[in-house]
C-alpha cells in the first residue's frame, strides 16, 4: 500500500513500512498489509508475475512475526501457509 490504514487502529498496527532507501524497486515509502493472506496459484505467478526484488532479512523477520501474531488471520490459514 502507498499509505498506512489510519481509519482503524487495529489495521494500522499490523501494517509494516518498507522504506524507499532499503529497496531499489520502490519509488516511495510503502506499507505491507499483514492483515490477510492471498492464495495465488503458482502458474498465475509464473505466467503473469515478474521479479522486482527481495524483502530484507530483517524486514522479513518482522513481517513474519506480525503475520504470526495477528488475529485477523485464522490459525487454520496460518497453519496452511506454515506460519504456525
Amino acid at each position: 500500500n502507498t499509505k498506512p490504514n489510519t481509519f482503524f487502529k487495529e489495521l494500522g498496527d499490523i501494517q509494516f513500512p518498507l522504506l524507499k532507501k532499503d529497496y531499489s524497486f520502490l519509488d516511495y515509502k510503502s506499507w505491507v498489509d499483514c492483515s490477510k493472506l492471498f492464495r495465488i496459484p503458482r502458474l498465475r505467478i509464473l505466467q503473469h508475475g515478474g521479479y522486482c526484488g527481495c524483502i530484507t532479512d530483517s524486514d522479513w523477520a518482522l513481517i513474519w512475526e506480525t503475520v504470526k501474531n495477528t488475529d485477523f488471520i485464522s490459525d487454520s490459514d496460518k497453519e496452511f501457509f506454515g506460519i504456525l
